[in-house]
């Protein structure tokens, strides 16, 4: 992808609604099996409770860490928290790092 195209996904993402329900998650994932679900929570959160088939990446290294989880910028990718408000730090990270496909679980464990 050429550097312009990155450039109008990004102002998309940015300009965009990319939360979802947690329903919407359950059937995005069941739909493609190469979604990758990332719980962004600390890892003592994450060890106390997550949803089945996530990985954890606190959102403070995230930025550090993605590329090795995931490869393609195009990979859709669903991140959540407890409240959304992690998850929507997550999602502008990714978008940063030209991740295109990026979504929030709306209101997060507690929505």
């Amino acid at each position: 992808m050429n550097f312009l195209n990155r450039i109008r996904k990004i102002i998309s993402f940015r300009t965009s609604s990319k939360e979802i329900s947690y329903q919407e998650a359950i059937d995005i994932i069941c739909k493609d099996p190469t979604v990758t679900l990332i719980d962004v929570r600390s890892e003592q959160e994450f060890k106390e409770g997550h949803l089945p088939g996530a990985i954890s990446i606190p959102v403070y290294d995230l930025a550090r860490n993605i590329s090795k989880t995931v490869m393609c910028r195009d990979n859709i990718i669903i991140v959540y928290c407890q409240t959304g408000a992690r998850s929507k730090k997550a999602a502008k990270i990714l978008a940063d790092l030209c991740y295109t496909n990026v979504y929030t679980i709306k209101g997060g464990l507690e929505g």
